[in-house]
């Protein structure tokens, strides 16, 4: 989410189909926008969801007909059980600033800004 400022929407309608491994992109076309478009995956990125995608869990949600890349218990994500997801990890983390999906977009924003100062 921080390489790609997806949305919390986009993140949990992203579908199989959706990215382009060779040309190294996501299309946008399923969330907040009603226009298509495309994000830059990083090469860390595209070697994370890779590995992601090829683990036997991914796998066999996969074969039962599943498009969504992000489930949890045999669901697809909502917006609540990604932001659940966030708490727990940064609780575990030790972090104890308010993190959301959202939160992810301000920190692209603050990177992007960075790189081109």
């Amino acid at each position: 989410m921080t390489t790609t400022a997806l949305r919390n929407r986009e993140i949990i309608r992203l579908t199989y189909d959706q990215i382009d491994f060779d040309r190294k992109v996501i299309l946008v076309n399923k969330g907040q926008k009603t226009t298509s478009d495309v994000v830059y995956m990083p090469n860390s990125l595209v070697y994370e969801l890779e590995r992601y995608l090829h683990h036997a869990s991914i796998e066999e949600w996969r074969k039962t007909g599943h498009s969504e890349v992000f489930f949890e218990n045999n669901r697809p994500l909502t917006s609540e059980s990604l932001n659940k997801l966030i708490k727990t990890l940064c609780r575990e983390a030790g972090i104890q600033k308010k993190v959301t999906a959202h939160s992810f977009r301000h920190t692209a924003s603050i990177l992007d800004a960075a790189q081109w100062n």
